[in-house]
């Protein structure tokens, strides 16, 4: 069989009919027709695969795949398609999108998978009610001409089955702006025949959502990212991350076995470690902080060494499985001026990999710590340093040969605004979609929790900046846990800000320590104490100072509950634990920021370069498990 590749089909405009689908206790989908008092419809997303004689027949769920056999994978949004291997109906409402908008669906598969020879396509949706497919992947010679409108709107995916038998996985992502907005995980049977079980072979699991609805004010916020990254598993133990640029300049996936992908987490770690206490070993009573006071520029620079031999060497290693020289350098020249930057973490994820240490300027990492020195363009900064060409995307350490001369800007954490979204989850108490804007048009709402541990000298002083920084209308201290309760659930705060110790207890569910220290909140306490935000939806700061053994792989849990069931609009949380001093700097720098209406990733970013200016390099153990582009209302005049 021969794939028809390559041409693009003039753009059509296909009418969706005004029919939609609901799922409702269970039972099939309601037909909702046109008339003036109904809601406009939500057109499904489907999606499956079908074989090379009628392309436009989908297989049914219940069969499975031919080892080594052609096929297609197709996908559609508008009215439900019969056999498609969707779990439940996944709704994308083309009603509430903006005018006119692209989104980007790519296929993305693992070693000894399905091969796809070209994977990633368009559609254009144009006044909420048409949809159109501008950039078709496989358009199928053997349709009928009686059918052949259907390309018009159901994109197509030559491909070929893998030829081991089993089960297999390829990953369908919808993008835009740059954002991925919905990860779907296909499966599939494979045998040696054509078989046909009881139960569904061939079916797909969203794991990964950002919005459901993709209304305009969220679309709108978005903001176009520069690269997004998801992190996947075949459930074979290979696992994937999958980068994509704005545009689709980069489409690339890196893949690795669980063992490599912790190894990649630990060597930064390690060296987060080490510049903060001393040892590679997790923090334990009695370590000292090593910023405690001014440090001199040798310490700085051996420092910034450490983390950059770990960060080139972990970026060494994933655009290595990009395709080495042919996926490194379109991803270098992509990354090189300052964008926004997306880490999409799917459901029960237990990767985080800290991509703010990634280090991309060429680096001779074989030194010792003493035989590095620093970049003379950044040594000579004056002012701040976003405006420094090296911040800008011209440091001359980009085009060199490799050496032991290091530069902050090579650093992703210093260079972009990051943002790491949790997936909002598919229980039906779920949030539809993690908002780009909480509205405040006025002086933000404030609740402040924090632990009376006597040790935490620094506690008074804070409160009292941080009140003075935000200027908050209203501004709540609370010292314990039914007060701080009590607070959440009033539901009108826009920063909840917790300051206190965190920790996993026997059971391995982290808690965050606030008031007396017996006194703890874990995701389980939202779900009791019936906490729920609606407007405003809160932003929550996990502040924890001493904390033992609540690295990202354990606090994840929690911060899927703040988004899942409290229905935060995102979380700020730590690499590692921290110290007081650098834990108030950098959340009264930070509060400073959004206090002014930047975005979660600026405000970030800003706040990490502001303690860089006074040599600490540890803003980068900050990540916002947010859209980046998150942040308050401007304020109404």
């Amino acid at each position: 069989m021969e794939f028809e590749e390559g041409r693009v089909l003039p753009p059509y405009d296909v009418a969706i009919c005004n029919v939609g689908a609901t799922l409702k206790h269970g039972r099939a989908p309601e037909i909702v027709r046109s008339h003036p008092s109904v809601d406009p419809p939500r057109p499904i997303v489907s999606m499956g695969f079908a074989g090379t004689q009628h392309p436009d027949r989908p297989i049914a769920r219940e069969r499975s795949l031919v080892a080594g056999a052609h096929y297609y994978f197709w996908l559609e949004i508008g009215e439900p398609v019969d056999d498609s291997v969707t779990e439940k109906d996944v709704l994308l409402p083309l009603e509430h999108l903006p005018p006119e908008v692209d989104l980007d669906v790519v296929l993305f598969t693992h070693r000894g998978g399905f091969t796809v020879p070209d994977m990633a396509g368009r559609l254009h949706v144009r006044a909420g009610t048409r949809i159109e497919v501008t950039k078709p992947v496989s358009l199928p010679s053997e349709l009928p001409a009686t059918r052949r409108a259907i390309l018009q709107r159901r994109l197509f995916f030559a491909l070929v089955a893998p030829h081991e038998l089993g089960t297999h996985h390829l990953r369908c992502c919808i993008y835009c702006k740059g954002v991925l907005v919905q990860a779907h995980d296909v499966s599939a049977r494979i045998e040696a025949t054509e078989r046909r079980a009881s139960t569904p072979w061939l079916a797909s699991h969203l794991d990964y959502t950002l919005s459901s609805r993709l209304d305009p004010e969220i679309l709108n916020g978005l903001g176009v990212h520069r690269l997004s990254v998801l992190f996947s598993s075949d459930g074979k133990g290979t696992h994937g991350f999958h980068f994509v640029g704005k545009d689709g300049e980069v489409r690339r996936t890196a893949s690795f076995d669980g063992l490599e992908v912790q190894d990649l987490i630990e060597r930064a770690r390690r060296a987060f470690r080490e510049v903060s206490w001393g040892t590679v070993e997790p923090w334990r009573h009695g370590d000292p902080y090593l910023y405690e006071e001014a440090v001199l520029k040798e310490q700085l620079t051996a420092d910034l060494a450490r983390l950059a031999i770990a960060g080139y060497r972990n970026y060494d290693a994933i655009v290595d499985r990009l395709g080495g020289a042919d996926g490194a350098e379109p991803l270098a020249e992509l990354m090189r001026r300052p964008g926004i930057v997306q880490l999409a973490l799917k459901e029960t994820a237990r990767f985080v990999l800290p991509i703010a240490v990634l280090y991309d300027h060429r680096l001779d990492t074989d030194g010792e710590l003493g035989e590095y020195s620093l970049c003379e363009q950044f040594a000579r900064a004056a002012g701040p340093l976003e405006g420094n060409p090296c911040f800008l995307g011209d440091c001359p350490l980009r085009s060199g040969e490799a050496s032991r001369v290091v530069c902050p800007s090579g650093f992703w954490g210093f260079r972009h605004e990051l943002g790491v979204p949790p997936t909002l989850g598919n229980a039906n108490t779920s949030p539809q979609e993690l908002p780009s804007m909480l509205e405040c048009p006025a002086a933000p709402t404030v609740i402040v929790s924090v632990s009376t541990d006597p040790d935490m000298q620094e506690r008074e002083a804070h409160v009292q900046n941080l009140k003075a920084i935000l200027a908050a209308d209203s501004f709540v201290c609370t010292r314990g846990r039914n007060e701080t309760l009590a607070q959440l659930r009033r539901g009108d705060a826009h920063i909840v800000y917790f300051y206190g110790h965190g920790g996993v207890d026997r059971d391995g569910a982290p808690y965050m320590q606030i008031g007396a220290p017996n006194e703890r909140i874990s995701r389980a306490t939202l779900r009791s104490e019936k906490i729920s935000w609606k407007n405003p939806r809160a932003l929550v700061f996990l502040n924890g100072c001493h904390t033992t053994d609540l690295e990202p792989e354990r606090a994840i849990d929690l911060v899927s509950g703040f988004v899942q069931t409290a229905r935060s609009s995102g979380v700020i949380g730590t690499e590692i634990t921290v110290f007081e001093p650098l834990a108030t700097s950098f959340a009264e720098l930070m509060m400073g920021e959004l206090s002014d209406r930047r975005t979660v990733g600026a405000a970030m970013r800003t706040a990490r370069l502001r303690l860089l200016e006074r040599n600490n390099p540890l803003g980068l153990l900050y990540i916002a498990y947010a859209m980046a582009t998150l942040r308050l209302s401007p304020i109404h005049a």
